[in-house]
């Protein structure tokens, strides 16, 4: 998921490999990025996009939402006027933003959410969504959470999806706890029944659901990708741990036991939440 452990495996496997041509490692960004320059609208971009950082992301988002709230052009409920500029209100609307493109959430079904649970302010950063978009398109720059979203646009056009498909006969995930929705469509559109794809995760280390990471994505693995006859796709429980003894095991299972892991069969759960903890020994890694 970072860029600095995508090019230590990188390393690893070349060192592994002694030479000849490597696998594709990348982060889920990286790859977007790749698709996105591959195949979108050469119209689109003079240039190639550039990504925005996350305090540059907040710096604009703040910069065009007081504007537009100044200017009119956004209707905003009166109670959340006096936040108006704030660091704290650019973080809140930048994390809404994000969500919503993950979620595949368009400006219009945004504000319709609002209406109906009665949330005037999403309507608000609804109106707001498509000019952010707009001014972006125009700088030739995109944040992260776009990036996604406009690469799995891209891998759900028939003729894109299939080049890509064709291209990986096996795919690998690590920590695919911290996926989200958006990450989780993308697989699916460059993945078939008959592609080898292998996840690692462990949803009790889910811990970035404040980054949007869902965890239910490794919960659904097995129904999200089945396997060629249409049955769940197989679980395989790494059973032996080298990271903590018993005395850790036993103290934690006292306080995750009582969160749940979805559907995953009984004999999982057992096997997961229970492993063998073996001490680690000088030289392990």
């Amino acid at each position: 998921f970072g860029r600095k452990a995508a090019d230590e495996i990188r390393d690893r496997i070349a060192r592994r490999l002694q030479g000849g041509a490597l696998p594709l490692v990348s982060t889920f960004h990286s790859y977007s990025y790749s698709i996105v320059r591959e195949f979108a609208d050469p119209a689109e971009f003079q240039a190639p996009p550039r990504l925005l950082s996350g305090p540059e992301q907040e710096h604009r988002v703040r910069e065009l939402l007081t504007n537009s709230i100044k200017d009119g052009r956004v209707s905003w409920p009166a109670d959340l006027e006096p936040a108006v500029g704030t660091r704290g209100l650019a973080a809140l609307v930048r994390e809404l933003i994000a969500k919503a493109q993950a979620l595949d959430i368009s400006a219009q079904e945004l504000a319709a959410l609002g209406d109906e649970a009665g949330v005037p302010v999403w309507s608000s950063i609804a109106g707001f969504l498509d000019e952010y978009l707009d001014v972006l398109d125009a700088e030739g720059v995109m944040d992260y959470a776009e990036l996604i979203h406009r690469a799995v646009a891209l891998a759900g056009l028939p003729d894109i999806g299939a080049k890509l498909r064709s291209r990986y006969q096996a795919i690998f995930v690590d920590e695919y706890q911290d996926t989200d929705v958006a990450q989780v469509r993308l697989l699916q559109r460059i993945t078939t029944p008959t592609t080898s794809l292998v996840a690692v995760g462990d949803p009790d280390q889910a811990i970035y659901g404040f980054r949007g990471a869902d965890v239910g994505g490794i919960l659904r693995f097995r129904d999200d990708f089945t396997t060629v006859d249409g049955s769940p796709a197989p679980i395989e429980v790494l059973s032996t741990t080298r990271r903590f003894g018993e005395g850790i095991r036993d103290a934690a299972g006292r306080v995750i036991r009582r969160v749940s892991l979805g559907t995953l069969p009984a004999e999982v759960q057992k096997a997961h939440r229970l492993p063998d903890c073996t001490a680690p020994t000088r030289g392990d890694v």
